[in-house]
């Protein structure tokens, strides 16, 4: 591709013509000599838009609004604008480098809760000292009699 010769931009003939033609301006034709009619706005509208910008001025303001708009959707703002800076220093994540994953070590956590709530039970437990034999099955014969 690189050996291969671009074509060079060649002009029409025609298009050299046309464009070397002097520019031949129209005089005002005499037709609309004897026409007394001006078009112009009537003075309510002119009172109307007098506080307003320039046209040009209000064309660039909708222009920047919806630039910023199309920014606004490229970019989208986060959620939640505050970020806490919690636990952002080297020591801590050492201290729990060692301690395997996150996961492993809310298991083990909540294994030692377990255990510990459960002995904090069987002690408090222990302190009563009556222990009913709910159980075992009663020692009265029970009979009924029916008409």
């Amino acid at each position: 591709m690189s050996g291969e010769a671009k074509p060079k931009k060649t002009v029409n003939m025609e298009v050299i013509k046309r464009l070397a033609k002097p520019v031949v301006h129209k005089e005002n034709k005499d037709i609309y000599k004897d026409c007394s009619f001006s078009p112009k706005l009537c003075q309510k509208s002119l009172d109307i838009t007098a506080g307003r910008e320039k046209f040009h001025d209000r064309i660039d303001a909708d222009l920047k609004k919806y630039k910023q708009a199309m920014d606004k959707r490229k970019n989208p703002k986060p959620k939640f604008s505050f970020i806490p800076a919690i636990n952002h220093d080297a020591e801590a994540y050492q201290k729990l480098a060692g301690k395997g994953d996150f996961m492993a070590r809310t298991k083990n956590d909540l294994e030692t809760r377990k255990k510990k709530s459960k002995a904090l039970e069987d002690e408090a437990i222990a302190g009563y000292t009556f222990k009913p034999s709910i159980t075992q099955s009663p020692k009265v014969d029970v009979t009924l009699n029916f008409l």
